[in-house]
């Protein structure tokens, strides 16, 4: 059964939009049914090998590593959450 975009995102726990983005990119195929972009399906197996191909590449489930999506990685470990956490914790968020 071929899969709508809703539905991926739902089984890779990322927004629609990101997997708009990966289609748009040329990084997730899709089968177009219509003239529209709500038309579009992804097949299992398609979405099986993206994430295969990230794991090849040696990068995070896409959810949890936005560098898995193009986006430059942070250059601490947590992705700058601590520094966050740290200034809202001191009342210093401006």
């Amino acid at each position: 059964m071929l899969l709508k975009t809703t539905e991926a995102a739902e089984q890779l726990r990322v927004s629609p939009r990101q997997i708009r983005r990966l289609v748009d990119s040329g990084q997730l195929r899709v089968v177009r049914l219509g003239v529209s972009s709500k038309a579009d399906r992804i097949h299992p197996d398609d979405l099986k090998d993206f994430v295969d191909s990230q794991r090849r590449a040696g990068r995070q489930c896409p959810s949890s590593e936005k560098e898995a999506f193009g986006m430059p990685a942070s250059s601490s470990v947590d992705g700058g959450w601590s520094d966050l956490l740290a200034k809202v914790q001191s009342g210093k968020t401006r």
